[in-house]
């Protein structure tokens, strides 16, 4: 992290200074977030995940069939349905 300011990390939320460190990296692999809806719920819950039709996507590379899967807190996928 050399050259990256510490004080970039923290962000002013009213009037005191908070900043939201990674503890881990999540497990997930071929999640492209940037084409999926993603609703995550507090305190390390459940992550949902489904492809966001509005979004291309290329059906060759992937199934035409919107699936809805479940990442617990550490990225790993512990269910999917069509």
């Amino acid at each position: 992290m050399a050259g990256v300011s510490i004080t970039a990390e923290w962000q002013l939320l009213g009037d005191k200074y908070h900043r939201k460190p990674e503890i881990y990296q999540l497990r997930w692999r071929n999640i492209d977030l940037a084409r999926n809806k993603v609703a995550c719920a507090p305190f390390r819950g459940l992550i949902a995940v489904i492809r966001d039709d509005s979004k291309i996507v290329q059906l060759y590379a992937e199934s035409a069939l919107r699936k809805l899967r479940i990442f617990n807190s550490f990225g790993r996928q512990i269910f999917e349905i069509v």
